[in-house]
Formats: structure tokens, C-alpha cells, sequence
């Protein structure tokens, strides 16, 4: 009996920490500047949204060479991989965004405006990243990114 109490526990914790975790959620990048000290560039101009009114992203297998990358987590990402045109909500701003998989280039997502004007849009990324830093910021070129 000591021994299966013993098994109990642990598969218990298994079970709650798998359900815990969304099975729909994927991480994208955008890639910004950032000095020699490593101090990413958070501020609305990194997060410019280009004519058509989308933000380019791309995947964790796929980044071009930046010196650092903002993390932005989706969630209702439908498949695993993404396949062409699947959607996903980003997650923490103020405002609902949706970013679309478009695959071009390779590994690529459209964050779209989401029925804001771009300067509210850039100003809502801009204020996430910098008030969640620590959270999502990743090294890219530069191996000292915060």
C-alpha cells in the first residue's frame, strides 16, 4: 500500500501541472533593436504596423537576425503546427488582436490592427512590452537582451 500511495502523488501533480498548461497556446516573436548594454527598444516605433495594417511576427524556428525579440503569446491557435491562414488571439494587451499564420515568408504571422488606429496599436504594444519586460524579452543576435 506504500508504495502505490507513494505513485499517487506524483501522477496526481503530473495530471494538474498538463492540465494547467492551454494546449492551444504558441509563442510568436517580434524582432527590435536594442544597445550595446542589451536595453531592448520598446517604444511605439518597434511596433509600427505596416500599409496593410498588420504587425510582422514570426515563430520561434523561423526568426531573421535581430538583436532581441519580443515574445507574444496566442492563445486559440487551432493546429500544432500552424498551418496556412489558422488565427490566434494575443494575449495581456488592452485591446483584442488576432494574428493570422500566413507562412510567407516561412514561419510568419500578421498581427492585425483588431479595429484600432495604428498609433493606439503600436502605443498598446509598446506599453505591454515595457510594462512585462522581464517577462518577454528574448536574446536574439545579442546574447544580452532585457
Amino acid at each position: 500500500m506504500r508504495i502505490a500511495k507513494s505513485l499517487l502523488v506524483p501522477a496526481v501533480l503530473v495530471v494538474a501541472v498538463v492540465f494547467s498548461i492551454p494546449a492551444s497556446a504558441f509563442d510568436i516573436y517580434r524582432g527590435v533593436s536594442a544597445k550595446n548594454n542589451g536595453n531592448a527598444s520598446l517604444g511605439p516605433g518597434s511596433f509600427a504596423f505596416g500599409k496593410n495594417g498588420d504587425l510582422s511576427t514570426f515563430d520561434i524556428g523561423n526568426l531573421p537576425r535581430n538583436p532581441c525579440f519580443v515574445k507574444i503569446t496566442l492563445a486559440n491557435v487551432p493546429n500544432k503546427p500552424p498551418q496556412v491562414n489558422d488565427t490566434g488571439d494575443v494575449q495581456g494587451l488592452v485591446n483584442n488582436y488576432q494574428a493570422v499564420f500566413d507562412n510567407n515568408p516561412p514561419g510568419h504571422w500578421n498581427i492585425q490592427l483588431g479595429g484600432v488606429n495604428p498609433n493606439t496599436a503600436k502605443n498598446d504594444f509598446s506599453n505591454w512590452a515595457k510594462n512585462n519586460r522581464g517577462m518577454v524579452i528574448v536574446n536574439g543576435a545579442q546574447n544580452n537582451c532585457y
